[in-house]
């Protein structure tokens, strides 16, 4: 067991170390609380969260006020409405309390006097039922209010949260605060809490001010109503009694569901177990399972570590919670009793009233009934105070990890220099130079390259060769600034890049990485993409399809262009029948008789590893054509590592081809057609470039290159 139960980021001093927490064994789990001092003052706060979390709330003021702003910047009007709706609905619960009040009164007169007034009973039972029905039209009103602000704020807001996103570096993405962030903020195909965050702090900010100021209204009419009332201040008391019980006593307040606390499990039957049964559920063991008879060996062993475990010990974690800390407990079953007892004094206040003043029972009943309602009522609304603190806490992390994530700056700085000077230029390639290059990926002690100095000229094809590691992608991400140089200077053109418009730079370069990646978009977009000023122009696609060799792939399949990899949004469906196979015309895998989400990702098997590659190369060129004046610099980083040798010798020839006066950067770790060709080739070892020339120049100094030439030579003889 570390040192430490929890370790930040960005303050490793605030670390809470094992003497802060309580432990407790549930079965196989480790369960450690942090340690609470008990305080009076802490009772009071319960309510309305701990102290740290007032401390949140008043950080978190500064952003409503922001967030109100934005809204009123996108429908102002309907904000309007909104507070027009809300705020008479603030003070209606106080009205109605009045006019029980004054009913108990004239039921008090109508006792004394033996004479009813009809006029004036008719007239507080008529406002009572008009103050119910106005509090429920202004709640309509209130409801479709925010309904349309959400409608009108959702579109806005999801295209705030994917230019925050989008505008990230890769080292900013990268950093593991950041990246909690984005995972907060990003959402799911399904539902977007960022898009519809704004609208619910609002309105639930409006939740908390409408239930203090009803509170307070309440509270001055209840005042009043009691002072009038004989054994009132009693049957109030006794009423709230069963709430502060419960309050007291209640599993918030014991703090499980608030506090820090953190479960782990080092036992090693447990994890056996939970790896065995994990691994026979999952799809993507079923070859190894099925082919290796391994069925019986795996269900004999979980069964085995099951017996060695226990009843106990075998048990998830929230399943012992809930057994043990849930309602089956003893004490929880007491609780829920005297909690009964509770409920019932006020009736045993009123028996004791009526036994010594039978004539008073008419009042006393009308009293008991209002006192009761009106204060549990009151109560009720003073403890919901905390969900909606909670509720708003919720919505106010997310609004805050959007201000946060726009306020983010890139670890990138952007240079200022407008490039290229001239255009028409960049047709004839652009020069390269690296000069004494050092680099360390963040986080990292050891260098990725090292002293790495080089020229290629403008027109040139450079082709940087060396094992796998060796730091061939590195020089790739340094020449786009995907990262920065830790020690020394490139220049492009003779222009340091740092000095460059990063948009300028990627503008004129044309770029495959050997970690590509394939976007969740049809296989169209996904090539489209990769040019987006020319995005819409159809013939650019198939023509980029076709020089990849992509085109005949994808003609096969049965949506052909308009075909996805990977379905972004997925069906949705309940009580489905048994053996469906297909919904709305797709493979598919239900769950049958129940809600769910149909899961397509059967067309993850239709491209191999050789064709994904293809349909990458195919992006690339949208943007590296000869005849197109934008880019001069082409870098392909492994784009032949998945590809058969027929269709690397078909590549290469179409790159010599596509290039045309560019220059061109191409790293593999294999030999291929395309070093014969190349001005200049890099050979690297161990982060550093050991040997530098043509391809016949370093077979004539028979170094390391023209070994490993040799080497991959003898495997076709």
């Amino acid at each position: 067991m570390p040192d430490s139960i929890l370790e930040k980021f960005d303050d490793p001093s605030s670390n809470i170390g094992l003497a802060s927490f309580q432990h407790k064994r549930l079965g196989a789990w480790d369960l450690y609380t942090q340690r609470e001092t008990w305080s009076w003052s802490n009772v009071f706060a319960s309510p309305f969260g701990s102290s740290g979390a007032l401390s949140n709330y008043r950080q978190d003021f500064v952003y409503a006020v922001q967030t109100l702003r934005d809204l009123w910047a996108i429908a102002g009007g309907i904000v309007v409405l909104y507070f027009l709706a809300l705020v008479p609905n603030m003070f209606l619960p106080a009205v109605s309390l009045w006019y029980s009040g004054q009913l108990i009164k004239q039921v008090e007169i109508t006792v004394e006097t033996r004479v009813i007034n009809s006029d004036e009973l008719f007239n507080i039972v008529a406002a009572k039922f008009l103050c119910s029905m106005l509090e429920r039209l202004l709640i309509l009103m209130t409801d479709k209010a925010e309904a349309s602000l959400k409608l009108r704020t959702r579109r806005a807001y999801m295209n705030r949260v994917s230019r925050a996103i989008s505008r990230l570096d890769v080292p900013t993405a990268s950093d593991p605060i950041v990246r909690s962030k984005l995972t907060q903020l990003a959402g799911s195909s399904m539902r977007f809490p960022s898009a519809t965050a704004a609208v619910q702090v609002l309105s639930q900010s409006m939740t908390v001010i409408s239930a203090v100021v009803s509170i307070i209204s309440q509270a001055s009419v209840l005042y009043s109503v009691l002072r009038t009332q004989p054994d009132g201040a009693a049957l109030a008391a006794t009423t709230a009694a069963r709430y502060v019980f419960s309050l007291l006593y209640s599993e918030g307040f014991w703090q499980f569901t608030n506090s820090t606390w953190a479960a782990t499990t080092e036992n090693p039957a447990f994890l056996r177990m939970m790896g065995l049964y994990i691994s026979i559920c999952s799809t993507k063991h079923r070859q190894e399972i099925y082919t290796n008879n391994l069925a019986t060996y795996m269900s004999d062993a979980l069964k085995k570590l099951q017996d060695q475990l226990g009843d106990v010990s075998s048990q998830p974690f929230w399943d012992l919670h809930e057994e043990l800390s849930g309602s089956n407990t003893t004490m929880s079953q007491l609780r829920t009793f005297l909690e009964t007892a509770l409920k019932e004094l006020p009736k045993g206040l009123f028996m004791s009233r009526a036994i010594h003043a039978p004539l008073s029972i008419p009042v006393s009943m009308a009293s008991l009934n209002v006192v009761e309602q009106s204060t549990s009522s009151f109560l009720e609304q003073f403890l919901d105070i905390r969900v909606y603190l909670w509720r708003l806490s919720t919505s106010m992390r997310t609004i805050r990890v959007l201000y946060e994530v726009e306020a983010v700056d890139n670890l990138i700085p952007d240079g200022k220099a407008s490039y290229p000077e001239n255009a028409q230029s960049l047709q004839s390639g652009i020069s390269v130079e690296f000069i004494d290059v050092s680099f360390k990926y963040p986080g990292k002690e050891e260098y990725a390259v090292r002293h790495v100095s080089f020229r290629v000229e403008a027109g040139q094809l450079c082709v940087i060769v060396g094992t796998n590691g060796s730091g061939k992608s590195t020089l790739l991400k340094l020449l786009t600034r995907v990262y920065d140089v830790t020690e020394g200077r490139i220049l492009v053109d003779g222009i340091d890049i740092k000095t460059l418009k990063l948009q300028d730079l990627h503008r004129a370069t044309s770029v495959l990485f050997q970690d590509y990646s394939h976007f969740q978009l049809s296989l169209r977009d996904n090539i489209a993409i990769g040019d987006p000023d020319n995005a819409s122009d159809d013939d650019r696609v198939l023509e980029a399809a076709r020089l990849s060799g992509v085109d005949t792939i994808i003609e096969k399949l049965p949506e052909k262009y308009d075909t996805y990899l990977h379905r972004p949004v997925q069906d949705i469906y309940n009580n489905i029948p048994p053996g469906v196979k297909k919904l709305f015309g797709r493979e598919t895998t239900v769950n049958a008789g129940r809600m769910g989400m149909g899961s397509h990702d059967k067309t993850d098997t239709w491209l191999s590893g050789g064709q994904m590659q293809k349909l990458a190369v195919a992006r690339t060129f949208m943007r590296s054509l000869p005849d197109d004046p934008r880019v001069g610099l082409l870098l392909f980083d492994e784009p032949s590592a998945h590809l058969d040798p027929r269709a690397e010798y078909d590549l290469f020839a179409r790159l010599r081809t596509l290039r045309g006066e560019k220059t061109m950067f191409f790293s593999t770790h294999r030999f291929g057609n395309l070093t014969r060709h190349a001005d200049l080739i890099l050979y690297m070892h161990d982060s550093a470039i050991i040997e530098t020339g043509t391809h016949e120049q370093l077979l004539e100094r028979g170094g390391q290159y023209a070994e490993l030439w040799k080497i991959q030579a003898q495997a076709f003889m």
